[in-house]
């Protein structure tokens, strides 16, 4: 599919990354150069079909470019969080048997080095930022994506051969869960479960190839991962943050159209601007409430996709043209659309964001299931929900549990060609995980009657009363969340 999407669009903007103080453009064909030079390298070190190749990095360029190249060598892409500690990250190399692991960074690198000892499988380390000189077994990521002009073409072609290969019941991944409910689970997923989801999304978001996306979410995600290489095929260009803390002046640097956020980041966003809002003066503040008030008006028409009377059109313009277009121009102010996922997103800050002309599209999805398994997209929305089910998979409800509150919610079971076969080497977690061939995600759910997907909680954490009815702490924890 990489080089489909290259080949397709031979972008001279496939990737931003910010080097030097500045933005500066990767082009198609230097991608393509790098990724097969990069895989050359990776056989010289011994990486042959099958093996497990980690990367322990934050988001930036040649995260992307060492995935596409493990996965074109036929070899299993192995993401770890940059943010995990050494024990985890210890139990994730020892139980996938990587081969090898890319760092980004010289702290990412001691941490690998701390509990290299124990881990005699992992034969080399690379790091993509200048590696100290004289560490046995440690390259820089640079030494590997160098070779002469002379050999480029003839290392492309190869390249391409060995990436042709690969068959899309192949394993892609294994995904490490957070183990927030146990010991990670390696997270088998093929190339045809991937694949399968890029296409289903892909149909559904009005991509250009002149959009620019901006990848926020962790790549050791899946979530990210898999919408970055539905920006590659469709030709829109990825940029990438210089870091969390560096995101607002990013986004004013590079202006994005598309990005996939978390509720926590567009909470932060709102808190700005009611902070702002309120340290502002008192007719400052009359006019941004007015103007909400305005967009409300205006906002059913908007979610419908009809056309508004021409008084609610009117005032929503001057609404815009004095408040909204401020709010967005802090995001860079060219912001088509936002996609939420990984967490609820309360009804209340999605309908803001809609107002402030920044629509997102709340969805749901699992590692296991490459991720998405519904979303709301353009023209077919439902707050409060996490969309329709994406073509081509299917969903139904378990047996029914009565809540505390008087809701009720049944198990959502997912089957479909995104579904992961499995754990890795877990018989035991994988005969619990499926039921007659559909996938139990271990969350409760309903189904409306036009097919919108609701969340109701999660199964394991239900907690029962002396009467006898199950509780869950997803609702409070939401009002928690949503108080300053």
């Amino acid at each position: 599919m990489f080089l489909k999407a290259l080949a397709k669009h031979d972008k001279p903007d496939c990737f931003l990354a910010k080097s030097e103080g500045r933005y500066r453009s990767v082009a198609s064909r230097e991608a393509l150069g790098r990724v097969a030079v990069l895989a050359s390298g990776f056989t010289r070190l011994g990486v042959e079909r099958g093996d497990r190749v980690a990367i322990l990095s934050e988001n930036r360029v040649e995260w992307a470019l060492t995935d596409y190249a493990i996965l074109g060598l036929g070899a299993f892409t192995v993401p770890v969080y940059p943010t995990l500690l050494e024990p985890d990250i210890e139990f994730i190399l020892e139980d996938s048997g990587a081969k090898v692991i890319v760092v980004s960074t010289e702290v990412q690198l001691r941490k690998v080095l701390n509990i290299r000892s124990r881990l005699p499988g992992l034969r080399f380390v690379l790091v993509m930022d200048a590696a100290s000189p004289g560490r046995e077994g440690v390259w820089a990521w640079k030494q590997l994506v160098e070779t002469s002009s002379d050999a480029l073409e003839s290392t492309i072609e190869s390249f391409k051969l060995r990436a042709l290969a690969t068959k899309p019941e192949d394993t892609a991944s294994i995904i490490y869960t957070s183990g927030t409910m146990g010991q990670p689970k390696g997270v088998v997923l093929t190339h045809a479960n991937i694949a399968s989801n890029i296409r289903a999304c892909q149909s559904l978001f009005p991509l250009r190839n002149r959009d620019v996306g901006m990848s926020i979410l962790p790549l050791s995600h899946v979530l990210e991962r898999m919408l970055d290489y539905v920006f590659l095929w469709d030709g829109v260009t990825i940029a990438y943050p210089e870091s969390f803390e560096a995101l607002p002046q990013n986004l004013l640097e590079v202006r994005p159209t598309v990005m996939a956020v978390v509720p926590r980041v567009l909470e932060k966003i709102y808190a700005k601007v009611m902070e702002k809002v309120r340290r502002a003066l008192a007719v400052r503040q009359r006019l941004f409430h007015w103007a909400v008030g305005m967009g409300k008006e205006y906002f059913p028409y908007q979610l419908r996709g009809r056309t508004a009377p021409l008084g609610p059109r009117l005032k929503r313009a001057v609404a815009d043209a004095l408040v909204f277009s401020k709010v967005r121009a802090q995001l860079g102010g060219r912001i088509r659309f936002l996609i939420s996922g990984a967490a609820p997103l309360s009804r209340e800050l999605a309908e803001f964001f809609f107002v402030m002309g920044l629509p997102v599209y709340e969805g749901y999805g699992l590692t296991e299931t490459s991720p998405v398994v519904a979303v709301n997209y353009p023209g077919h929305v439902r707050l409060g929900t996490v969309g329709r089910v994406i073509p081509g998979v299917e969903v139904k409800l378990g047996e029914e549990v009565d809540l505390e509150d008087g809701s009720s919610g049944r198990e959502i079971l997912v089957r479909g060609p995104n579904v992961t076969a499995g754990y890795y080497h877990l018989e035991e977690e994988n005969r619990a995980s499926f039921v007659d061939g559909w996938f139990r995600t271990g969350d409760l759910g309903s189904l409306d009657a036009d097919g919108f997907l609701s969340i109701t909680g999660r199964r394991k954490n239900l907690f029962k009363t002396s009467g006898g009815k199950f509780v869950s702490p997803e609702k409070l924890e939401n009002l928690f969340q949503g108080h300053p």
